[in-house]
């Protein structure tokens, strides 16, 4: 079958598919969350609070029908609200939604989003919309607090060797986020 005719269709066949092939990933469509540092997060956030867990609910919701969890947060100590938003204030409860969950035999899970359970408790950076907060660049907006009572990174945390990923007390923690607020005028 190597007849003169057939070579150079084989070459212009290889290369149109080489040619698509290399063109497949501009086509897909994906987020790249820059890494925010903790002065980042205190400038961005609407709401900063000590929260803790109550309840979650996954549902299905938006155009495109994917999964989302709302979590029922008690604010244990509001450390910050943007002034003209309507955010809860202490012992007010408020929801967390973050894309992924779990509803029944489905399971849709997104890298980057923080790992929440019942009981946790967090310092949670986060920005008002549509009634519901947000975590700022998704699992970074989540510092976990320990049974210790000590503040440390997000589970997902992608680099645990960073400065800011040693665990510190709550209190020490606290007082950093009210300097940076007050630094930055907030």
């Amino acid at each position: 079958m190597n007849t003169p005719d057939f070579v150079p269709a084989r070459r212009v066949f290889f290369g149109f598919f080489l040619l698509l092939f290399m063109m497949l990933p501009s086509l897909s469509q994906a987020t790249i969350l820059k890494t925010k540092n903790l002065p980042e997060l205190t400038q961005e956030a609407d709401f900063i609070a000590v929260v803790s867990v109550e309840s979650q609910l996954s549902l299905r919701d938006g155009p495109r029908n994917f999964i989302y969890t709302d979590y029922r947060l008690k604010v244990e100590e509001l450390v910050y609200a943007r002034s003209g938003l309507k955010l809860p204030q202490k012992d007010q409860h408020t929801v967390l939604r973050q894309i992924g969950g779990q509803i029944g035999d489905v399971e849709q899970s997104v890298i980057g989003t923080e790992d929440i359970k019942d009981l946790d408790r967090w310092v949670i950076f986060a920005r008002l919309h549509k009634g519901r907060v947000y975590l700022l660049g998704m699992h970074q907006g989540g510092w976990f607090i320990n049974e210790k009572e000590e503040v440390g990174p997000a589970r997902r945390l992608s680099s645990p060797n960073t400065p800011e990923s040693k665990w510190v007390p709550k209190a020490t923690f606290l007082q950093k986020v009210r300097s940076l607020l007050k630094e930055s005028g907030r």
